[in-house]
């Protein structure tokens, strides 16, 4: 994954693969595209990916939208979230309402374009299971569509959501956490002393910390280097402000960064402003820290 794609996939990368398992004789049975990486947001290109897994059709193609697959209910959101080319090419789609839905811890939705091809895989009805309105194709037997036999009643805390948001209230909800993260990128974007690493993703930034004025290094791989060690300073600086704001850490690539995610429902402007003193102020500190001890100082 490159950065000049925002590290998504692209089909060349994939029929790349593919060949080389096929030369070592292997055959893939399943790929799982992603919209919307829980690292940086990265979207694929599934319609790159859809043609080319045209010449594969034992290939299963299953697109997982784990957090940013919520934001599908916003008609705006729907290109960015390649919702044509899941209909067109997809098996299957999942997205979690528990982490941008407004419900708590679990709550995962699978959409499958063939419900017969699910359930030929994993149905298993010995005789005390049988009934005449299963074997009449009149009742949906969700033990049919998972490994267990028993579920969880998930459906009902979403059925709740609904119910007291609406559809135009959880659009709202959506539209703010990607209007407060735009506005933190824009703080960002206004200050020296950080970058975007990536483009915004809906509700999802990830920056870091730039090196300090002056600081000049003779290559590259020394440059990428210090800047490692300095956003890892200023990643456990500002995580032992826990109690304030709790931001994670990903790789892309070689490079490390800070990832800042919005999806509280209460989560207002005023707090994003305070985050940014907060983060602000632990850069300042990581910086001179850092200074005091590398051998760039």
């Amino acid at each position: 994954m490159k950065p000049e794609d925002e590290y998504g996939l692209r089909g060349k990368a994939l029929q790349q693969a593919l060949e080389e398992d096929h030369a070592r004789g292997k055959r893939p049975f399943v790929f799982i595209g992603t919209v919307g990486t829980t690292s940086s947001g990265a979207v694929d290109n599934l319609e790159e990916i859809g043609e080319v897994l045209k010449n594969y059709p034992s290939i299963w193609l299953h697109v997982d939208s784990a957090w940013a697959g919520v934001a599908m209910a916003c008609p705006e959101y729907r290109d960015y979230g390649k919702l044509d080319a899941v209909n067109q090419y997809a098996e299957s789609y999942g997205t979690n309402f528990h982490k941008w839905g407004l419900v708590n811890f679990d709550a995962s939705m699978l959409w499958v374009k063939s419900r017969k091809n699910l359930t030929d895989a994993l149905d298993v009805t010995p005789e005390f299971l049988r009934t005449k309105q299963h074997d009449a194709g009149l009742v949906v037997d969700y033990r049919n569509w998972h490994l267990g036999l028993g579920r969880r009643f998930r459906s009902l805390k979403v059925w709740f959501v609904l119910r007291r948001y609406g559809v135009e209230g959880f659009r709202k909800h959506i539209r703010e956490g990607v209007e407060l993260n735009e506005y933190f990128a824009s703080l960002v974007r206004a200050s020296p002393q950080f970058e975007l690493v990536t483009t915004p993703s809906l509700a999802l930034s990830v920056f870091r910390l730039n090196l300090p004025s002056g600081v000049a290094l003779n290559n590259q791989e020394n440059t990428i280097a210090a800047l490692n060690d300095l956003n890892r300073a200023f990643h456990a600086r500002i995580s032992a402000e826990s109690d304030k704001i709790f931001l994670t850490q990903t790789m892309l690539n070689d490079t490390f960064c800070v990832r800042f995610a919005i999806g509280a429902q209460r989560t207002q402007k005023e707090h994003v402003d305070q985050a940014w003193i907060l983060i602000q102020e632990s850069a300042r500190a990581a910086t001179q820290e850092w200074l005091s001890k590398s051998s760039v100082a």
